[in-house]
């Protein structure tokens, strides 16, 4: 599974295109910051490395699902150059939801954070009645984990490091020192929740391929599965990409152990 002909709304600063492991994997953009031309932009260009970027070019490295469909959609822009963080509004993200919504994509990366609101809650809401999955990163510093990761439905990612969790049941994933792409024809590590939400939403891509009417509940299960593998026995929260796609798909395909992993 490599995602294909699986839809993923990245809603974030600007995606660097003509990076070699960006080009031709982004099959769409559009900015709802302003009306200047579509900028690249660090924090998004990253997290759409870790998701998409290419296999087989000889170069760079591969997102964890190389041949899902990327929509790069700018909702936040970046607050200096040279800087990752970025800035949003409750109206450009709004925008960029609607657009998400009726652009059909089946999975809602949102490596980013901030206060309730309730016109985002009405968007998510119609994407969760649609079975849409909602990745979102966890916001440490905040007391309720940050909206939308705190917001009923969605998926809550925090790093792997994370020793206390500030919403209940939110899940780990690798984030520290994860290779990605950056703007012009460069590469990096990054760090934080954002990458580690990357992460998932493309292993959720690798899932709905597999199984694209999955139902939240089912998701959640697979993303729950465990191996027996002796790294996973010692971190038993971070989540288990292996495990994840042998309880959907049936078949351990990355030579894992199946006796945690199976349809029953």
């Amino acid at each position: 599974t490599t995602g294909k002909n699986v839809t993923i709304a990245e809603l974030d600063s600007g995606v660097d295109t003509t990076n070699p492991d960006l080009t031709g994997q982004v099959v769409q953009t559009q900015n709802f910051v302003d009306g200047a031309p579509y900028p690249a932009e660090m924090h998004g260009t990253e997290v759409a490395g870790i998701i998409v970027a290419r296999e087989g070019n000889g170069m760079g490295i591969v997102g964890v699902a190389p041949n899902a469909r990327l929509l790069a959609l700018r909702a936040c822009w970046q607050d200096s150059a040279g800087d990752a963080a970025a800035t949003c509004t409750s109206f450009t993200l709004a925008e960029a939801l609607q657009y998400a919504l009726q652009s059909h994509a089946k999975i809602f990366n949102l490596s980013l954070a901030g206060p309730h609101d309730r016109l985002l809650e009405r968007l998510l809401d119609i994407a969760l009645s649609r079975n849409i999955t909602l990745v979102s990163a966890v916001d440490g510093a905040a007391a309720d984990g940050g909206f939308p990761a705190s917001y009923p439905g969605v998926l809550a990612i925090t790093d792997e490091r994370a020793e206390q969790l500030v919403i209940s049941g939110a899940l780990h994933a690798p984030g520290e020192d994860i290779p990605t792409t950056e703007p012009g024809a460069r590469w990096g590590l990054v760090t934080g929740t954002s990458f580690s939400a990357a992460e998932v939403s493309g292993l959720v891509a690798l899932v709905r391929e597999l199984s694209p009417d999955i139902t939240r509940a089912q998701l959640r299960g697979a993303l729950n599965a465990r191996t027996t593998l002796g790294l996973v026995a010692m971190r038993p929260t971070v989540i288990d990409a292996c495990a994840a796609v042998a309880r959907v798909s049936g078949n351990c395909t990355c030579d894992c152990a199946t006796a945690n992993a199976s349809l029953s």
